[in-house]
């Protein structure tokens, strides 16, 4: 039963709201206080009283003791009705129970209260007086009653011990004066315990306020569900407090920094990434993102982005991937790109192609389709073969083979020069980068010979002695001199559409990561001539911050 009702109350408790709860906790450990204070309280009061009781008993005793006219009855050792009627006045002045007169051999001479029952006073501690001649208390109980005796030898003239006084004192006096006090504490008891418990509800409030309401089983849920979170992004991810420490890894940061959590928290991030990065983050409350930094000897992509809290900055999460699985993804997008690309240009193309071939089967013309098929397949072939031998790299192979069939497309004449030659490109020159910025000129070369009254026509030339050396011409209307500076910056275009004015920034950017160059001068062709330059670095030489 017993067992029972303890699962009930245990259910109880936890099946109850957190406000309750936290109001509860801390009203018990008010009252619990409050109680324990009073007792304490109450039981010093009673010893004060107590410890008074027994002063004012000796002082009382010694007083009396030295009164001649109690020497004078004790020296003839009388029983006098003057002596009993004296004992009595002083007891009613002292409050005392009784007052009692001994001889030297402790026979009672005189009582408060008249005559007694007995003969001698009963006290064993009376040689203390007698004897000895100190003054003493004795605590006894008598008819369920505690008593205080204050006991003083009585001494006369010639210093020498005649008799005792032995004055009492009820116990019950001392809790007659502590109960008003007693009263007071239990008034003050409640008062505190009411004010405890508007105490208690505003913090318990509080409390709920800083934890947005939630009850602890839905912080523990959210806390598992952030968790499976964290750990199911592909990234690592650090979180920090506001003095930049790190107090969050999860296992993909393990992984890429070869640490364990252990290790890792605890320790600064500056110790890891760019101390310039986190103090903007961290102090400034700047957002960065696609940051390339090396950490431990590997080129990251990080992004860093503070934790704020009414305003107040708390810390960063940093965000990163290792640089060549993101080259990897967008290697893999842009060739996929581009391959859609190709097809797009060539489904149209052999569209075209094929509604000519029906034509001239329609009209009889079989001669025509045999020498249409044949030139068709000799251009396509003399292409392919040029860039074959031209250019070794299949993603740069494929690209140029894409714009070389748009341009057809879009009655271009784009040419290769014969004397081009791609057949050393280091590894360590990205060839997403390189696509994005050749993508991009040829792409801008043939928006600008569409805008030119001459005849449409790209020249690409390249060469790979020494440095990578692309030469993009166009017979387009060229590139004004006041435009040249600024040609390369976002949003700049001489299109007058608005979705212009971003390729050649992403080829300026590109450019910036491989350390190249680019310049503009006038073409033979009639337009642009855009040069680009971009140096073979080795990979010890590649400084990244």
């Amino acid at each position: 039963m017993n067992k029972t009702k303890h699962n009930y109350f245990f259910r109880f408790l936890t099946t109850m709201r957190l406000l309750d709860r936290v109001i509860i906790v801390i009203l018990s450990l008010i009252i619990l206080l409050l109680v324990a204070t009073s007792i304490v309280f109450s039981n010093m009061m009673f010893d004060f009283i107590r410890i008074q009781t027994e002063k004012l008993a000796i002082q009382t005793a010694k007083n009396i003791a030295g009164l001649p006219a109690i020497h004078q009855f004790v020296a003839h050792e009388e029983r006098h009705p003057e002596l009993q009627h004296l004992l009595l006045k002083f007891s009613l002045n002292t409050d005392a129970a009784y007052i009692a007169i001994a001889n030297k051999a402790g026979t009672l001479i005189a009582h408060s209260h008249g005559e007694s029952s007995t003969k001698e006073l009963i006290n064993p501690y009376l040689h203390l007086s007698l004897e000895r001649g100190s003054s003493y208390v004795y605590r006894y109980t008598q008819n369920s009653k505690r008593f205080i005796s204050g006991n003083a030898p009585i001494v006369d003239s010639s210093e020498n011990i005649i008799g005792l006084v032995s004055i009492g004192y009820p116990v019950d006096n001392a809790m007659v004066i502590t109960r008003p006090y007693l009263e007071n504490s239990i008034f003050h008891l409640f008062l505190f315990i009411i004010i405890g418990l508007g105490a208690s509800i505003i913090i318990a409030k509080g409390v709920k306020s800083a934890i947005f309401g939630l009850e602890p089983g839905e912080i523990a849920t959210l806390f598992q569900v952030r968790t499976a979170i964290i750990e199911s992004i592909r990234a690592g991810v650090l979180a920090t407090d506001n003095n930049g420490i790190i107090t969050l890894a999860n296992s993909n940061a393990e992984n890429m920094l070869e640490s364990k959590k252990e290790e890792l928290t605890a320790q600064p991030i500056e110790t890891l990434f760019s101390k310039r990065l986190i103090h903007r983050a961290l102090h400034d409350g700047v957002c960065i993102y696609d940051a390339e930094k090396t950490v431990q000897g590997v080129v990251m992509i990080c992004n860093i982005v503070p934790l704020t809290f009414q305003d107040t900055i708390q810390g960063v999460v940093v965000t990163f991937s290792k640089k060549d699985e993101i080259d990897l993804i967008a290697n893999e997008l842009s060739q996929a790109t581009r391959y859609s690309e190709i097809l797009r240009a060539q489904t149209h193309e052999y569209s075209n192609r094929l509604h000519a071939i029906a034509g001239m089967i329609q009209t009889q013309d079989y001669d025509g389709v045999l020498d249409f098929i044949a030139n068709e397949t000799i251009d396509h072939k003399i292409i392919v073969r040029t860039l074959t031998d031209t250019v070794d790299d299949q993603a740069l192979r494929s690209l140029l083979i894409g714009k070389y069939m748009h341009a057809k497309e879009l009655k271009i004449d784009f040419s290769i020069d014969p004397e081009s030659s791609m057949n050393n490109i280091p590894p360590t020159i990205s060839r997403h980068e390189l696509i994005t910025i050749l993508g991009n000129l040829i792409e801008n070369a043939f928006d600008a010979t569409k805008r030119s009254a001459n005849d449409a026509k790209v020249q690409l030339t390249m060469s790979d002695f020494g440095d990578l050396i692309f030469e993009v011409e166009d017979s387009g209307p060229g590139v004004a001199p006041e435009m040249a500076k600024t040609i390369f910056e976002r949003g700049t275009t001489t299109k007058t559409e608005s979705d212009h004015g971003v390729g050649l920034y992403l080829v300026h950017q590109a450019l910036l990561s491989l350390n190249g160059s680019v310049s503009i001068e006038q073409s033979k062709l009639g337009g642009a001539r855009f040069t680009v330059i971009i140096p073979k670095l080795d990979e010890d030489s590649h400084e990244t911050d």
